[in-house]
């Protein structure tokens, strides 16, 4: 059994703040701290200031057992227990259990669900609506700037590195954009409500954050809403790889190098030009037809410059390491020298 404070600590982390989990518009609420956000100053309370009865509201401490892709366990999955390389979408790497942690499976649970039936958003502990985010963002987090003065911004790039390494979840497509009131009862939309009087986007007119929810995984019959993980589990350069053959084999050049593709420009080596992915969350089809995005294997390649950087980082450093193992191994076919230079590219990005 967790203990309230780290029940508390895990839901401030993951979802916003324990206060959205219990907040509610009532005047009257046997959970105290709710009324902070409709307050006209800041939150200043402490965490130790959390009893016991503000951890008891609504909070389940039990942890979930059930898996949602118990259904297709017994999936005919054959391993070779002798091949040296990792498979592309993560099936394999447990011998005993060669489904954990492949591509496209539902998440797996910490705590339950807490929908409105089987996917509507979750209500107060008293049956309300809940806080709006943007309202929990103004009354709960600090402005205060913090530096730190002994990490670099690569700390939080490299971060999102492993985290796109590990997990997708990608959005659903909504109708029209979730802002539009003709998208009112989109399942897909689960936009975020801002006060005309907001203190940053009321200078923008801006009183609709649109936001979309992400795929279901419809893996198994489930009794609450789950996510699919486009993603495998591990640490495995999927990001650089991709998830399935047909996406690495894409990115090779197949010349018997052992390489990657690159797109040579006087500014050196850069990722190769997407002209037709269409899983590209971040690239237009203008954008496209243009050829202003890159290509790898993650969708999400597009998203800012830091990250299409270190994506790029790993393809020099794979395709220095398959020209260094060419040179002292001549007799290597191309598969060999391209799972090698994978195979070292990866243990390196496991151990940083």
């Amino acid at each position: 059994m967790m203990s309230c404070s780290c029940i508390f600590i895990l839901i401030f982390g993951l979802s916003f703040t324990l206060f959205f989990v219990i907040g509610d518009d009532s005047s009257e609420t046997p959970c105290k701290g709710s009324s902070v956000f409709y307050d006209e100053t800041a939150f200043t309370g402490s965490l130790d200031e959390l009893d016991s009865q503000e951890c008891d509201c609504g909070i389940s401490t039990e942890r979930i057992s059930d898996d949602p892709n118990q259904c297709h366990d017994d999936d005919d999955v054959q391993c070779d227990p002798e091949y040296p390389y990792r498979t592309f979408n993560g099936t394999c790497n447990n011998l005993d259990y060669p489904l954990w942690g492949r591509a496209n499976e539902c998440y797996l649970r910490i705590l339950p669900p807490f929908y409105d039936g089987f996917e509507g958003e979750r209500k107060s502990t008293q049956g309300g609506s809940l806080p709006q985010p943007r309202d929990i963002t103004l009354n709960v987090v600090s402005k205060l700037q913090k530096p730190a003065p002994k990490i670099s911004f690569m700390f939080s790039i490299y971060g999102q590195t492993v985290a796109h390494d590990s997990s997708l979840a990608p959005p659903e497509r909504a109708a029209t954009s979730c802002c539009d009131l003709a998208s009112k009862n989109d399942s897909s939309c689960i936009s975020i409500a801002v006060r005309p009087n907001d203190p940053f986007f009321s200078k923008f007119n801006v009183t609709c954050l649109e936001l979309t929810r992400t795929e279901k995984c419809n893996s198994c019959n489930t009794e609450k809403r789950e996510q699919i993980n486009r993603s495998t589990a591990s640490l495995d350069a999927s990001i650089v790889y991709g998830t399935n053959d047909d996406r690495a084999n894409s990115l090779r050049t197949l010349d018997e190098t052992g390489k990657m593709i690159i797109s040579s420009t006087e500014n050196g080596n850069f990722l190769p030009v997407n002209n037709s992915d269409t899983t590209d969350f971040f690239c237009t089809e203008e954008e496209k037809s243009e050829s202003k995005c890159f290509y790898s294997g993650d969708p999400r390649v597009n998203q800012h410059v830091p990250l299409s950087g270190m994506q790029t980082l790993f393809v020099r450093e794979h395709n220095r390491i398959a020209t260094i193992l060419k040179d002292l191994n001549p007799q290597w076919d191309e598969e060999r020298l391209y799972q090698e230079a994978r195979f070292d590219n990866v243990s390196d990005h496991e151990t940083k």
